[in-house]
């Protein structure tokens, strides 16, 4: 027979570790998840949200399908749709939209692994996940995207971690009239 103390004891104890994990789980503030390597690219994914997942699908130029593997933001095995953070390409039937369609399976074809890391939002009010995306080889696929002009720099709030940066890389296409900027007069 188990006494009062003891039950009261196990209850506590489930209480702390269910608050405790719930705090795990809780998006950080940018700052904190900076890696504290100076040798990783600050743009990099911090070293705890480095989930690897397969892309199953490319929707259009800032929205496709994963499938996550192990753990992280994505469940881990379950095909999820995912809206590229910060950027915004063509709609169907806009000027670009196949342009940037293609690019975006150019850089991370279906089939490929990406890893993928979220800011403060995780999800958009379609169920979309929102996360920033990097190719196996370390290219990040939102700057890439905007940085070549297939598509706009556009900040969801609260989830600015990189904003300056796909500014800074909107402003130079543009400049340099690359990609949809030539062709369109817009990237988005």
């Amino acid at each position: 027979m188990v006494g009062p103390g003891l039950k009261a004891a196990a209850v506590v104890a489930l209480a702390t570790a269910a608050i405790l994990t719930s705090c795990a789980d809780a998006p950080r503030p940018a700052a904190a998840r900076q890696s504290a390597d100076a040798s990783q690219p600050a743009d990099a994914p911090s070293a705890d949200a480095r989930q690897e997942a397969v892309v199953v699908s490319i929707a259009d130029g800032d929205t496709l399908r994963l499938r996550g593997i192990g753990p992280g933001p994505l469940p881990a095995g379950v095909v999820a749709r995912v809206r590229v953070l910060e950027i915004d390409s063509p709609e169907e039937d806009d000027c670009g939209y196949r342009e940037a369609t293609a690019r975006l399976a150019g850089l991370i074809p279906p089939g490929s692994t990406v890893r993928v890391d979220r800011d403060r939002e995780l999800a958009d009010k379609f169920g979309r996940y929102l996360l920033y995306l990097w190719t196996e080889d370390g290219r990040f696929v939102n700057v890439s995207m905007v940085d070549q002009g297939f598509a706009r720099a556009v900040l969801f709030r609260p989830n600015d971690e990189h904003i300056d940066r796909m500014r800074a890389a909107e402003s130079a296409a543009r400049g340099a009239r690359r990609g949809l900027w030539a062709t369109c007069g817009s990237a988005g």
